[in-house]
């Protein structure tokens, strides 16, 4: 396994990445040859990538019949709550009622994840400075794939993009306990959560919450905790700001001189500012507990969290009746995520044709249903996540404190070309029953069987002309615009 640390993308100042247009040589630069390059170029055909993958969301949209059926529906749940299913698994699911295959998503607590635990390598924690950067985010990688309880790493994926923390400041080890919080956590009370995470290591160590000491506050987690974390801009004021900040302080971490090697944290009285503070109208001798607790419950709380929430599983900017609506479930249920979560899988919404293929495959959602797709071992999750490092999205390195923006940015002529290498890299060495499959079967299974005109001839021609090349066939299908959307 590659456990070299994976640097960060090198920052462009040129158009936006998915203002730039992919070209016919550019799609023929990928690791295909010949007859299978220009089959894969017929079906990334025009000349602006965001047009392509528009047409196809535009078709799929159209065709009524998509959500009807039952397989398609497991699909889609098991796509957007996980990273896709295996013909066996959609089969099995599309035998349930919608209730049930929410139910059965969601209890995942329920089932075992005992073989993945026993296959997953084991983090060097010896030292003081913990494991390396690209064993970690290869471990996390692998828990993706192999999990039998998909919501809950997709779920630690969310927390990762909305509270988040970066190795460009914290150390590994902070890292992997905090992983393991949002893990813990993952459809937790938010008011629980959030507790827990002001005093993570990590998130201490990123915003910088270890400096906050009394007659020298630090407002940076104090601000983001509002503009990020809860309520978002407009609902505080700058003495709001400068008061939280008072009473966060007291906190601190214990250990290694190093901050970003300590992974237990304290309460230390001395650094606590006890005098009065006024916040959001209320006065008292607050601590960072009782501002958690003053912002949970608000109204602009409880509908930024389910914005969020819904425009990662299902479409971007929910209807004010959805929000709404998420908003009283999220306040009713004494702010518990599960409840916003299972309601949500519930909706007309989630189902409707405007979520169907609404979003784009994030890097690390198409490397992991990818690996699933075509089997793994302890090498590819290295190279896999380098390659997710090269689409854009690098695990523990997230470009900022407001996440990855995600949506059309994870599409450029680009990262593009190094998802097609990626998947057929994978398709070459895989060892998958699928290797047998027919083309109809493959369609069925990874993208519905729902393929827009100018996909289905693509494959078709190709399968035509090369009958027992099922590994290309694969790739084929795992290239098309269709995978990539999710």
């Amino acid at each position: 396994m590659d456990d070299a640390p994976i640097a960060p993308t090198p920052v462009t100042t040129s158009k936006p990445i998915w203002q730039r247009p992919v070209s016919r040589r550019a799609v023929l630069a990928t690791g295909a040859a010949g007859a299978t390059a220009a089959a894969l170029a017929a079906l990334w055909k025009g000349n602006d990538l965001s047009q392509i993958l528009d047409r196809v969301r535009d078709y799929t949209h159209s065709y009524q019949g998509a959500l009807s059926t039952p397989r398609v529906r497991a699909a889609h749940l098991l796509r957007r709550a996980g990273f896709g299913a295996t013909s066996a698994e959609l089969d099995h699911y599309a035998a349930m009622t919608s209730t049930m295959m929410t139910q059965s998503v969601l209890n995942y607590q329920q089932t075992s994840n005992a073989a993945l635990e026993a296959q997953l390598p084991t983090l060097d924690f010896s030292t003081e400075k913990g494991p390396n950067a690209g064993a970690l985010q290869a471990w996390w990688l692998q828990r993706m794939v192999q999990t039998t309880r998909p919501l809950e790493e997709k779920m630690t994926l969310f927390w990762h993009s909305l509270l988040t923390s970066g190795l460009d400041k914290a150390g590994t080890t902070q890292l992997y306990t905090q992983n393991e919080l949002f893990r813990k956590m993952a459809l937790a009370n938010f008011d629980d959560l959030l507790k827990a995470v002001s005093k993570d290591p990590a998130m201490m160590v990123y915003l910088d919450t270890e400096n906050n000491r009394k007659g020298k506050p630090n407002e940076n987690y104090a601000r983001e905790l509002m503009e990020l974390f809860t309520t978002g801009i407009g609902h505080y004021t700058e003495d709001d700001v400068r008061e939280s900040a008072r009473s966060f302080t007291g906190w601190t971490l214990k250990g290694s001189k190093q901050q970003r090697y300590t992974t237990v944290s304290a309460f230390n009285p001395k650094y606590f500012d006890s005098g009065q503070k006024t916040f959001m109208g209320k006065t008292g001798n607050f601590t960072g507990d009782d501002i958690v607790e003053m912002l949970v419950p608000l109204r602009a709380t409880a509908e930024r969290l389910s914005t969020r929430l819904f425009s990662f599983f299902a479409y971007s900017n929910p209807e004010p009746e959805i929000v709404r609506h998420l908003a009283d479930t999220f306040q009713q249920s004494h702010y518990n995520v599960g409840a916003v979560v299972r309601e949500i899988f519930s909706m007309d919404a989630f189902y409707s044709p405007k979520a169907y293929r609404a979003l784009i495959k994030s890097p690390a959602e198409l490397a992991a249903q990818t690996l699933r797709t075509t089997g793994s071992d302890a090498k590819t999750y290295g190279a896999a996540v380098a390659a997710t490092a090269s689409m854009g999205q690098m695990l523990f390195y997230p470009p900022n404190v407001a996440g990855w923006p995600a949506g059309t940015s994870w599409i450029n002529s680009s990262t593009l070309l190094t998802r097609v290498n990626f998947v057929n890299a994978a398709t070459q060495r895989m060892a998958s029953s699928l290797t047998n499959s027919t083309l109809d079967q493959l369609t069925s299974t990874l993208v519905d069987g729902n393929l827009s005109p100018t996909t289905k001839d693509g494959l078709q021609a190709f399968a035509a002309a090369h009958p027992t090349t099922r590994a290309g066939l694969l790739f084929m299908v795992l290239a098309t615009p269709e995978f990539q959307l999710n």
